[in-house]
């Protein structure tokens, strides 16, 4: 049970705190990152660049377009107890699609979240949330 309690506020923290960059510049969200605990990692590719840094529970990146502002953060999770546990949460307090996708409503716009399997560096398929801005 104390595990359990721990693992939802840790949840609930994770939730909260590494999503929703969407629609902010990259200034800002490295700003906002600037505490060295975060050890943000830049790469660029293509015509975007990516800030990623290791939380607790997961690897975050952050995608940034052509003009500066994140687009689409991957949320990689490989404990897959704990992405359970996270859809689980999602299901409660956004709107379900379906098991693996759902609609966040936020001040500014609803932003879409779909869990699928990426393969990791090393081919192992991870559990990661797409998180992305609703298509009209």
């Amino acid at each position: 049970m104390k595990t359990l309690l721990i693992t939802l506020l840790l949840v609930l923290s994770f939730t909260g705190y590494s999503q929703n960059r969407i629609g902010i510049r990259i200034d800002k969200v490295r700003a906002e990152y600037s505490d060295p605990k975060y050890a943000l990692k830049f790469m660029t590719h293509d015509t975007s660049t990516y800030i990623s840094y290791q939380d607790k529970l997961a690897n975050i990146i952050h995608r940034f377009g052509r003009d500066s502002v994140c687009y689409k953060t991957y949320v990689m999770v490989p404990d897959t107890a704990v992405a359970n546990e996270i859809a689980s949460l999602y299901d409660v307090i956004y709107k379900p699609l379906s098991p693996n996708e759902w609609v966040v409503e936020t001040p500014r716009e609803s932003l879409d979240v779909e869990l699928v399997e990426v393969p990791n560096k090393a081919g192992v398929p991870q559990r990661t949330f797409q998180w992305s801005r609703k298509n009209p």
